[in-house]
């Protein structure tokens, strides 16, 4: 079996409400594959799971600035940390969407999340990574910018900017 689909369906278990299944069916990709966790659906999966101290790992192996590792370093509390790999993912031009996304929603700048959505115009706009559906984009859901980027991009802004985001 392959690692990457074990870990997008603990990805897609933890998005249904069973963080238990989630946690046994990505030790099972991790088992199959441990390189997984650089995959984004991997720190995602890691995240939802409170697994912070890992992700604030896999950003000091890796010298990655991810946005996961952000998020997790100012979930820890280590804001100084969180801060310098934050200025790190900014500098990057070429940062995926998702980490410029997540490392502005996990220092609380929303304006600068949203903004980085508004960038994204045109025929073909970049989708995150992240499922939008993720708790991560809480704090913009209800946003009417959020709601157009998801319409933009083709997803129905009905389910996934009211409420939790279509999440049980």
């Amino acid at each position: 079996m392959n690692a990457s689909f074990v870990n997008y369906y603990a990805n897609s278990l933890m998005l249904a409400g069973h963080p238990v299944d989630a946690e046994r069916t990505f030790q099972h990709a991790l088992t199959l594959d441990s390189g997984i966790v650089r995959s984004p659906t991997a720190r995602q999966v890691m995240l939802d799971l409170g697994k912070y101290e890992d992700v604030a790992r896999l950003g000091e192996k890796y010298k990655i600035p991810w946005g996961e590792v952000v998020y997790a370093l100012m979930k820890l509390g280590r804001k100084a940390q969180g801060d310098s790999v934050l200025r790190e993912v900014r500098s990057h031009q070429q940062k995926s969407l998702s980490d410029q996304v997540i490392a502005s929603l996990a220092v609380g700048d929303t304006a600068s999340a949203l903004n980085t959505l508004d960038g994204e115009k045109g025929p073909n706009p970049r989708q995150p990574a992240r499922s939008l559906s993720d708790p991560l984009f809480d704090p913009i859901r209800t946003s009417p910018r959020f709601a157009a980027y998801v319409q933009r991009i083709g997803l129905n802004p009905k389910i996934l900017a009211a409420g939790k985001g279509g999440r049980p």
